[in-house]
């Protein structure tokens, strides 16, 4: 399992500049980035016990203060490939 939170403000992600379309790209792909790192992180904790689930548990909480910001639930998920098993636990 792997937890994390980010606060986009904090993050060097140019949340100003272009139209809502342009800001949401670079959010995308800002948290594309975060998760692969997660996903990372994640197989390195695999030790091989027959018990040990092979697909990782991964949340990532995002904050944002500007709704264009915001990314579409499933956005994530569709864009990137990954295999998300519960959609409705994505905001």
């Amino acid at each position: 399992m792997v937890f994390d939170s980010v606060v986009l403000e904090q993050e060097n992600v140019d949340l100003f500049s272009g139209n809502e379309q342009a800001i949401q790209g670079r959010v995308e792909a800002f948290l594309k980035l975060k998760v692969e790192e997660m996903i990372r992180e994640a197989s390195r904790k695999l030790t091989g016990h027959p018990k040990q689930p092979q697909l990782p548990l991964l949340r990532l909480r995002v904050e944002y203060t500007d709704e264009s910001q915001q990314l579409t639930p499933g956005d994530g998920g569709t864009a990137s490939g990954y295999e998300i098993t519960r959609m409705q636990g994505m905001m």
